[in-house]
């Protein structure tokens, strides 16, 4: 079927660096049926599911699509087949949940609880540059030990941090506004097109 376009090229460049099964992008009667064969090969094999490093890759927000993966679904698969669930909220930061924490929080749910590590990229409503990835202690030294990231280049320069932690700042605790001036300035140009002024960007 080729790549799908809405996937991630680093979620793909991730997969690729060991075995992988890939399913159909946000698809939960997909995801079951990819577990179901996969549990059935441990039993084959006389594996035992626990012992296996497995992990579940998904974007909680699709970048080209928008749609939300419906993560209360997965969190469910995953601790039902006992995989571990990689997050990458690039997206849904600063957009989805109460306090702008992403689609963990839309959802509901909870960092290193449902999710044990989540990326984001910086570029997008935090308005900075690189990215980041949160996990537990143990997950975090063996990315900076292992992460190819450290291995072959420099760390992010300082002022980046500050950008996204003014960023983080200037959200926290108003969403709600942020979210109607967003809703209010989008009415305006909606306007402003259909006046023919064309829509400023």
């Amino acid at each position: 079927e080729g790549r799908p376009p809405h996937r991630q090229r680093g979620c793909l460049r991730g997969a690729g660096c060991g075995r992988r099964t890939l399913g159909r992008a946000n698809n939960v009667k997909d995801l079951r049926k990819v577990l179901e064969k996969l549990t059935a090969q441990d039993v084959t094999l006389k594996r035992k599911a626990i012992d296996q490093r497995r992990f579940l890759v998904v974007e909680g927000l699709y970048r080209n699509l928008g749609t939300l993966a419906p993560l209360n679904e997965i969190v469910a698969f995953k601790e039902r087949f006992c995989y571990r669930l990689i997050l990458d909220d690039s997206h849904a930061i600063g957009v989805l949940g109460q306090n702008g924490k992403g689609s963990l929080e839309h959802a509901g749910l909870k960092p290193m609880v449902h999710a044990e590590i989540l990326t984001y990229g910086l570029e997008n409503a935090l308005g900075s540059v690189g990215g980041m990835t949160v996990g537990s202690e143990e997950v975090v030294d063996h990315q900076r030990l292992s992460g190819a990231g450290y291995c072959f280049s420099a760390s992010a320069p300082p002022f980046l941090s500050k950008v996204c932690l003014a960023g983080i700042r200037r959200l926290e605790g108003r969403m709600d506004e942020v979210r109607k001036e967003l809703m209010e300035e989008d009415d305006s140009e909606e306007e402003k097109d259909k006046e023919g002024r064309g829509r400023h960007i």
